[in-house]
């Protein structure tokens, strides 16, 4: 699959969001683009937490991806909302999303436009403009739930989030609670190990826990084998074909 070098701004799951293409067009020429966000490939990357990770996903054929999901999503207020993928495996049908901080408890997306809005009423005053860390805060891209939502809709073996880092004690805790499916992208490999192992039919689970920041918690979840007539079910039910 070829990608092209620069997304177009309207595929974008939140077009005001900061990206590539903004940051390129903000600059003159193309040397002045920031090093960091070049991935693997070329490829320029929304953060350069994306672009490392570029590097270690091709390792297992997982590459930077701009297409949308052939689904849309709602929200707990009814609202409908697509999502686009950042990484996919075309041979194991799994997409991946990158994240370098913890996802924000923001519940809707209408709450994240309204409060992404005000924030950016109170920069103006400053002569700001919206901040990463305001996008990091309120957006929806980086919202829980709306990560549990697409992977409650694809499923996990479909759908994980990756971290950078292992997120936060407090942070995994309710990741934990609100069964997201989520994992350091060292994990990575031995998830794909299961992924392959379970699709031929065999009963394989995958399992994650670990111990974070000290802490003598043990946090985790263990994922059981998915019959492949039920996954059959799931993807023709969401119009994907996984195989």
């Amino acid at each position: 699959m070829i990608h092209p070098l620069i997304r177009p701004l309207s595929e974008c799951d939140s077009p005001d969001a900061p990206s590539a293409q903004s940051l390129l067009l903000s600059n003159a020429f193309f040397p002045m683009i920031k090093p960091n966000l070049i991935g693997y490939n070329g490829h320029i990357h929304d953060s350069a937490a994306e672009a490392k990770a570029s590097f270690q996903l091709a390792k297992f054929g997982i590459y930077r991806c701009n297409d949308f999901y052939p689904v849309t999503f709602t929200d707990s207020k009814g609202q409908s909302f697509p999502a686009r993928q950042d990484f996919y495996g075309e041979d194991l049908n799994l997409s991946v999303e990158v994240k370098a901080a913890d996802l924000n408890p923001v519940k809707n997306k209408a709450s994240s436009n309204k409060q992404i809005a005000d924030k950016r009423v109170y920069r103006s005053f400053n002569n700001q403009p919206l901040l990463l860390k305001d996008w990091l805060d309120f957006g929806w891209h980086h919202a829980r739930r709306k990560q549990c939502i697409v992977q409650h809709k694809l499923t996990p073996q479909n759908f994980i989030v990756a971290f950078v880092k292992p997120p936060s004690i407090d942070a995994a805790r309710t990741y934990t609670k609100d069964r997201l499916v989520f994992m350091p992208l060292s994990a990575i490999p031995s998830y794909i190990a299961y992924l392959k192992l379970q699709r031929r039919g065999l009963a394989v689970s995958f399992s994650l826990s670990y111990d974070i920041d000290d802490s003598n918690e043990m946090l985790g979840y263990s994922i059981g084998p998915v019959p492949p007539e039920e996954l059959n079910r799931r993807f023709e039910a969401s119009g994907i074909d996984y195989r």
